[in-house]
């Protein structure tokens, strides 16, 4: 009786979650596609600024295993030779764009918190993380070095404290709209 119990709640709330999508304003499918969209082509845009081409990354990444495969040193000195210099504004532009998914992905948390919530959320929510940016630059920089801090003792603790710390991003975004 007990498993039963358990499915019944199980299945009791992935219909409460479906009827709370059906009922958002806007498709929770249509702004997680544009949010993965935007993200997918500022990261294109990077790619290209440093790269020179849409396309050069994988194309060398199939080259330089080739290279490493048949142990031909002087090839592989030649192509990493060829390779394009990375300057600081490539660098500028990709820490900006890194720095901008952070913001919109807070924007899209503060989407699914408000259509939990039975809020009529547009697709301009995904631009809310920028009344909180600075905040979750923040967040995330503290996350991400507690992490790593974690993770330097072995694999085990870095998945723990990752695993802690996966709620730091709504708990900040439900107290900054308080």
């Amino acid at each position: 009786t007990q498993e039963v119990l358990v499915m019944r709640d199980r299945v009791g709330i992935k219909m409460q979650a479906k009827d709370i999508m059906r009922g958002a304003r806007t498709s929770p499918y249509l702004v997680t596609l544009i949010l993965l969209a935007i993200t997918f082509v500022l990261n294109k845009i990077v790619e290209m600024v440093e790269f020179g081409s849409l396309f050069y990354s994988y194309a060398f990444t199939q080259q330089y295993l080739d290279l490493i495969a048949s142990g031909d040193l002087n090839a592989l000195d030649a192509l990493i030779a060829a390779m394009p210099e990375n300057t600081t504004g490539v660098f500028f532009l990709s820490t900006l764009v890194s720095l901008f998914t952070i913001v919109l992905n807070g924007g899209y948390f503060i989407y699914c918190m408000g259509i939990r919530q039975g809020l009529r959320m547009p697709c301009a929510s995904l631009a809310d993380g920028l009344s909180v940016a600075g905040k979750l630059i923040w967040c995330w920089i503290q996350v991400s070095v507690r992490t790593f801090l974690w993770s330097l003792l072995l694999v085990i603790p870095g998945i723990v404290a990752a695993y802690r710390y996966r709620f730091a991003y709504y708990n900040l975004l439900t107290d900054a709209s308080l």
